[in-house]
């Protein structure tokens, strides 16, 4: 399967985490690059591994369901790090943001489709997937 058509799925599951009702997450920061995938999450309930388990579930079964042909569409684990203030989170958003322009995908973060600097856009395209 193309990488950029497991992006747009992936991004459409993000885009239902980040509805102001969904209520159970809170993404400060995220972007989906080709290998890998950056999440800055604050879990309503305070249990990132429900959160996890919950998106990569979701998602999984969106991208299985498209292309029965794939074993496996996450690796079980993650990398997870508490963050203790403000300027800890804005910290890591801005790796997060920065981390296709610091990969040479693209010259500013803007240019780059999959994260949530175009998170209004990517809601607005969210029905067409």
């Amino acid at each position: 399967m193309p990488g950029w058509i497991r992006n747009y799925v992936i991004v459409h599951e993000l885009s239902h985490l980040v509805e102001p009702n969904h209520g159970e997450n809170f993404l400060h920061a995220w972007v989906v690059m080709p290998d890998h995938i950056h999440l800055l999450i604050t879990p309503d309930n305070g249990r990132i591994i429900k959160a996890i388990n919950r998106l990569k579930g979701r998602s999984g079964l969106c991208i299985k369901k498209r292309y029965p042909e794939l074993k496996a569409v996450w690796n079980p684990s993650f990398w997870e790090r508490r963050l203790r203030s403000d300027k800890e989170i804005q910290k890591h958003s801005e790796y997060i943001i920065l981390n296709p322009v610091k990969n040479n995908y693209c010259a500013s973060p803007e240019l780059w489709r999959w994260s949530s600097v175009n998170e209004d856009e990517i809601k607005m395209n969210a029905n067409s997937l």
